[in-house]
């Protein structure tokens, strides 16, 4: 996988199936290379045939706070709360109705060449 060209580690991709009554969900996770393996069930174990839609995201990691014990002059009894990490690809992405990105999977059929570019 690639964005802009650009192979994207850490995005998390979904097939979500077409038809939500006789298939599953499938996940993977993209590695440093933009490489990933789908699971259905658990790990990388494939995915069930059928249709399927596409979502990938990546959300940028940030620290969490450590809490400051109550003594701590800087201690805040209320604090802010934090803002929900930025999705660092193209927000149409994100949904597997507006991401224009579908897969078949054929029984007996291992896609051991699936590639998604993703563009601004």
């Amino acid at each position: 996988m690639t964005y802009n060209g650009t192979p994207v580690e850490g995005a998390s991709i979904a097939f979500v199936p077409v038809d939500q009554s006789n298939g599953r969900n499938a996940n993977g996770l993209s590695n440093a290379e933009g490489l990933f393996q789908m699971g259905t069930f658990e790990g990388t174990d494939g995915v069930v045939p059928g249709n399927y839609q596409v979502m990938i995201t990546k959300f940028e990691t940030s620290e969490t706070p450590e809490a400051l014990p109550e003594d701590d002059p800087n201690y805040d009894p209320n604090p802010k709360p934090q803002p929900p990490p930025e999705n660092l690809l193209p927000e149409k992405y994100a949904s597997a109705d507006n991401s224009g990105l579908t897969v078949t999977v054929e029984d007996g059929n291992e896609i051991t060449d699936l590639k998604f570019d993703l563009q601004d």
